[in-house]
């Protein structure tokens, strides 16, 4: 065993291709609410809340688990 002094890598959580686009196509839209298709878990977008965006989700009405939708408020520091 032994010591490596160096930096973590950045944390890539809800920055792969998919959220970076979906987050893209809000901001092009602010304040526009948005059903995120293929997202049933709105604790996967939570992180979005300090960029700026509101997230919030309902239960579905056709079958089990939720709809998740979200929007850009404008406030990405």
């Amino acid at each position: 065993m032994s010591v490596k002094f160096m930096d973590p890598p950045p944390d890539g959580r809800g920055n792969n291709a998919k959220y970076v686009a979906v987050r893209a196509e809000l901001q092009a839209n602010p304040r526009k609410w948005a059903l995120i298709e293929g997202c049933n878990s709105p604790s996967a977008l939570k992180q979005w809340k300090h960029l700026g965006f509101e997230v919030t989700s309902r239960r579905r009405t056709d079958g089990p688990g939720y709809d998740v939708y979200a929007r850009y408020l404008g406030t990405e520091p």
